[in-house]
């Protein structure tokens, strides 16, 4: 399956060079296929003020029983990818990744996003702005399954008027609710990564305060996936031990055990040790 994702890789590469190709040849080529979803780019702003950050988002609706993936899938899917064209002097973050959830592509247990999804993406625009109006370009490409797989890619243009950085009305709503669902550390639960580094089996004991009470662990880093057998155990009311089957695909040497513990309650960004 690891080599699957490699050729899916490798797939979108090829279509996405010849849908640009094509379309400098032919500038009335035909739209990129979409199947699955809708999607577009927004943003949170309707100007850009000089040294102001803010915010856009790649929106995914996804259709009944269609999903796109997070950026540790797992042995199949691919992570949506955003290669972006700024004006001079500005800058794009990488992706904030809302929290994932649990799917399924055929067969195998995946890591991705079944409901639609905001992902954000900070600009950092200069001090100086030279022109009035500014374009950002984003080259994307995503892969949508159901039964079956659907790679697909789109090039987005938002032209945006240099001003004060004023708030979208229209977008706002779903900015801070993406804002809000990405997961984010906390110093109420602390994390030791006590296996040795490549162990075939990853051990982290999870010691929770305030009554948090751990349910699911997405890894983030692919040191583990979903289609591999592991537990989470209670061992008492405030420790838990997490125990998984390393992946033969994942990083190595690694001295750290990233993940996203889902909770009663909430979502947590978490880096064993």
């Amino acid at each position: 399956m690891h080599h699957l994702r490699s050729y899916l890789y490798l797939y979108l590469a090829i279509i996405s060079l010849t849908v640009i190709s094509n379309s400098n040849a032919c500038p009335e080529a035909t739209e990129p296929d979409t199947k699955g979803l809708t999607i577009e780019l927004i943003s949170e702003v309707t100007s850009i003020a000089p040294g102001k950050p803010f915010h856009v988002g790649l929106r995914i609706k996804h259709d009944l029983g269609f999903h796109t993936y997070w950026k540790n899938p797992g042995v199949v899917g691919v992570p949506t990818h955003i290669k972006w064209t700024l004006p001079p002097g500005f800058k794009a973050s990488e992706i904030k990744w809302p929290h994932p959830e649990n799917s399924k592509m055929a067969d195998y247990p995946c890591f991705g996003y079944e409901r639609d999804v905001l992902l954000t993406i900070e600009i950092t625009p200069p001090t100086k702005l030279t022109t009035n109006n500014i374009t950002l370009i984003a080259n994307t490409n995503w892969m949508c399954c159901s039964s079956n797989c659907y790679p697909g890619f789109k090039k987005f243009s938002l032209t945006l008027p240099k001003g004060t950085g004023e708030n979208n009305n229209l977008h706002t709503t779903s900015f801070n609710k993406s804002l809000a669902s990405i997961p984010q550390p906390t110093n109420k639960i602390k994390a030791k990564l006590i296996s040795a580094k490549d162990a075939q089996n990853i051990k982290v004991i999870i010691t929770t305060s305030d009554n948090i009470e751990p349910l699911y662990i997405f890894n983030s880093d692919g040191q583990t996936t979903p289609d591999l057998p592991f537990s989470l155990t209670k061992k008492d009311h405030s420790t838990h031990i997490f125990q998984a089957k390393r992946s033969k695909f994942g990083i190595k040497s690694s001295t750290s055990f990233p993940f996203i513990l889902q909770t009663t309650t909430n979502f947590y960004e978490i880096i064993a040790k």
